[in-house]
């Protein structure tokens, strides 16, 4: 009989803390959620491969220090 008693409050005991411990973390949840936006608000970038190539540059590119290394078949 008295085990019986004993395990009954140790396991409304142990409900009443699991029950804490979810609103706990429901709570921590809701917070940290707010941060994340909808996916209407997220802007995507261009992934287009035609609209990738179409970006005109006129930069002139400077390249120094080419290294050629002669081998047995020729110059790499």
């Amino acid at each position: 009989m008295k085990l019986q008693k004993l395990l009954s409050i140790l396991f409304v005991s142990g409900s009443a803390w699991v029950i804490a411990i979810n609103v706990a973390i429901a709570e921590n949840a809701q917070i940290s959620s707010s941060k994340i936006p909808y996916l209407n608000q997220v802007e995507f970038f261009s992934s287009s491969a035609y609209q990738l190539v179409q970006t005109p540059s006129q930069e002139t590119v400077t390249i120094t220090a080419v290294k050629a290394n002669s081998t047995d078949i020729g110059v790499r």
